[in-house]
């Protein structure tokens, strides 16, 4: 499990980190390196090329960024995306500072219980059932603070200017929350406009995916920082924390795979960020910038579909005594009835037949979100087996099936040919860089790759994408979010 209190974490108490979201965090220490940042207070942008993988980065296809992190940055050689190693639970862990189990976004499909209402815990239900069913988005689905809502309380709201501009219209829809009636905490968001369109979403061009493309997105960036953004003084003020998700590989990836035109979106990203560079140069905004260049999770090429229904199917299981929300290289399955006196037999029959399958089906584990005494208790749950995942929360499935490296599966349907959410596809991208002077010269940070990538424990100076919103506001001289598990990257900046 990772270590989050050791040496570079200065700003949270052990308890505080031990206790959960209810606890009040310890005042943050600010000192260290006072004359660097109090000369000029740094822009900060969080650019989010989705499912762009880290590997990318070692074989050259992000060359613009990589000369910016040569000169001046830091590059996390084994950083990570959290479980499920999707775009929702991830964009949500970089602006909550939580893992998916603390969120309440475990992952871009799940499901919960509604006992017959529209909704349950702040989430919209697809379908009134007694049973569980899938959940819609709203803000209210993310249990945890954002960085928005931080910085929209009383005494910070004059010094932190926030914007979230989105290419995926569902990130603007998770990240709406309100300070008020009329205002939202972001002071600015950005999206494009889709069949229900919102008062801040914009008519651009969509994709097949029905997302924006990088070039409507950074377009959108660049006016955002020559002409402000409105505040509620009702002047235009520059967001000095702009969070942005560009989807464009993303989409590649699904459409085409990990080949040629993937690539290609690759390089064409790193051109995006080139863009933006070169506007905050010729606006002398260059000396007080920092870029947190990341993905929220890699991707792969779907070498093979398993559908788990027909393996359950196979070994008896009746259909109706379950419900399988599909993410990817993993699975949720959610019992029918859940307070049932035959639970933890049926977990355990469906635990056993996932594990029995024909190894060409590639299912790589099955593990219970709660203790099963008819199976090992403790033993075969995602805390004990992965407690870096910090996955088991009341909205993952009761198990968790997940696939090896190149497999999907197909419950109900999986048609796309790229893809992601296992765990071999939590190996991301992690860059800081930027030409404000308070950042570090570090270079490529070495770390060593663990089996499925969990492997934070190994790497206690690498970065995982809850790093991002403690770090950030450390930058504005900030508190973290009210639930913030992530540690700051101190050792990303001069003197921290």
């Amino acid at each position: 499990m990772r270590n989050l209190w050791r040496a570079s974490v200065p700003i949270i108490a052990a308890s505080a980190l031990l206790a959960g979201p209810a606890v009040a965090q310890q005042p943050m220490n600010l000192s260290g390196s006072a004359a660097v940042r109090a000369a000029s207070t740094p822009l900060v942008y969080v650019f989010v090329i989705d499912g762009a993988d880290g590997d990318e980065y070692d074989k050259g296809r992000l060359p613009f960024t990589k000369s910016l992190v040569d000169k001046r940055g830091t590059y996390y050689t084994e950083s990570r995306a959290i479980m499920v190693a999707e775009t929702n639970p991830n964009h949500t862990a970089m602006i909550t500072g939580a893992y998916a189990d603390t969120s309440g976004i475990p992952a871009n499909d799940f499901a919960m219980y509604g006992n017959g209402a529209a909704s349950a815990d702040g989430c919209p239900l697809e379908k009134r059932t007694q049973g569980p069913s899938t959940t819609g988005l709203a803000p209210a689905c993310v249990k945890a603070q954002t960085i928005f809502q931080s910085t929209a309380t009383a005494g910070v709201r004059d010094k932190v200017t926030s914007a979230g501009i989105f290419g995926k219209p569902k990130l603007a829809t998770l990240f709406a929350a309100k300070r008020s009636k009329k205002k939202y905490a972001a002071d600015y968001l950005w999206t494009p406009c889709t069949g229900s369109p919102a008062p801040y979403c914009r008519k651009v061009p969509l994709n097949s995916f029905g997302y924006a493309d990088d070039d409507s997105t950074m377009d959108a960036v660049l006016a955002s920082v020559r002409k402000g953004v409105p505040t509620e003084s009702g002047k235009r003020k520059k967001a000095n924390l702009t969070v942005v998700n560009l989807p464009t590989v993303d989409v590649t990836g699904h459409s085409y795979g990990v080949g040629k035109k993937y690539r290609k979106a690759v390089v064409k990203a790193d051109e995006q960020i080139k863009r933006f560079v070169k506007q905050q140069k010729k606006l002398g905004l260059w000396s007080r910038t920092v870029m947190f260049i990341v993905s929220d999770h890699s991707m792969a090429t779907n070498e093979r579909k398993t559908s788990l229904t027909e393996v359950f199917t196979a070994a008896g299981i009746p259909s109706s005594s379950y419900l399988i929300v599909q993410n990817g290289g993993t699975n949720f399955v959610y019992l029918a009835e859940p307070s049932s006196p035959e639970r933890n037999d049926l977990l355990r029959q469906m635990r056993q037949a996932a594990l029995a399958a024909d190894p060409a089906l590639g299912i790589d584990e099955a593990l219970y979100r709660d203790p099963n005494p008819l199976d090992g208790d403790t033993v075969n749950t995602l805390d004990a087996v992965h407690p870096g995942w910090h996955l088991a929360g009341p909205r993952t499935g009761d198990l968790v099936v997940t696939q090896t490296a190149g497999g999907a599966f197909t419950d109900p349907i999986n048609p796309v040919a790229g893809g992601h959410g296992g765990p071999s596809t939590t190996d991301n991208l992690f860059t800081i860089t930027g030409g404000w002077k308070g950042i570090a010269k570090n270079g490529a940070l070495a770390g060593q790759p663990g089996p499925r990538f969990d492997d934070t424990g190994l790497n206690p100076t690498q970065a995982e994408n809850v790093d991002v919103a403690a770090t950030a506001m450390r930058l504005l001289g900030q508190q973290p979010p009210r639930d913030n598990q992530g540690r700051v990257l101190t050792e990303a900046f001069k003197g921290w």
